[in-house]
């Protein structure tokens, strides 16, 4: 007699199956369904069985930088952005640049860890993660518009993954230093409902050009083309709303004044 291979009917409806020994036994009598006997059943379960795995994957709370690496890109896409140092090029600042970047990296490392979803699909997303450092000593105190037109010539070049490729840049000044240096670990939340002040932050730099209307509205007022971002919602926030091209970055930053900080 042929040897037959049973499967189980756990995903089959109106089937109650009990598992014993090597054989399966449903409550409907005279049956037993194996994947030789019956491969139309096989395909059919089979069918079942990923259909629900997908609404699982769908129903599961995910960060918002997972879901659009999922959506734009994939899990194992390298994203992120491109940094400009323009400070701490003195030579008695290695020091203080060496614990920056390790306070930069431990604040985004906060970021991944408290992120909703699968691990596995988070520790993904970690592994990609790039930042990509721009920093010369002919960098230092450079203003906003030196460093957004070597960043055009950078984006021009097509040397960026599609994951940091973005109509702004993030630059690094001795306030945004400062601001990280000193602010406390673990990091509480930060409110931003009406522009935060005091959380750590980097400059974002507008690629686009500043509209005559801007040049001439009060100096208060008027669109600079950078401002502040929190480091806290680099990840979740900006970066999101960058790749699916959400908005702006003119109708991000123009309502941040110089001391506030963006964030979501």
């Amino acid at each position: 007699m042929q040897n037959l291979r049973p499967v189980c009917l756990r995903l089959w409806p109106g089937i109650n199956k009990h598992c014993v020994g090597s054989h399966c036994r449903p409550c409907l009598p005279h049956t037993l369904i194996t994947s030789q006997r019956f491969p139309a059943v096989t395909r059919l379960l089979t069918h079942a069985s990923r259909a629900l795995q997908a609404r699982t994957v769908m129903e599961t709370p995910r960060a918002p930088f997972l879901s659009t690496l999922q959506q734009c890109l994939s899990l194992d896409s390298p994203w992120g952005f491109v940094i400009y140092r323009t400070a701490a090029y003195a030579p008695n600042d290695a020091a203080k640049w060496q614990a920056f970047q390790q306070k930069f990296n431990s604040m985004i490392q906060e970021s991944f860890e408290s992120a909703a979803g699968p691990e596995e699909e988070v520790a993904a997303a970690r592994q990609g993660w790039t930042i990509r450092w721009e920093e010369k000593t002919n960098m230092a105190e450079w203003a906003a518009e030196d460093v957004k037109k070597h960043y055009e010539v950078l984006l021009a070049s097509g040397s960026l993954p599609v994951g940091l490729s973005h109509p702004l840049c993030l630059m690094v000044t001795s306030a945004a230093i400062k601001s990280i240096l000193d602010a406390p670990s673990p990091l509480p939340r930060y409110e931003y409902s009406s522009g935060g002040r005091g959380a750590p932050f980097v400059v974002a730099v507008d690629l686009a050009d500043l509209d005559d209307e801007d040049k001439n509205e009060i100096e208060d007022e008027r669109y600079k083309g950078h401002f502040n971002v929190s480091v806290q919602c680099l990840l979740d926030g900006l970066w999101p709303i960058l790749i699916e091209q959400m908005c702006d970055v003119e109708e991000l930053g123009r309502g941040v004044k110089m001391e506030e900080v963006w964030g979501m």
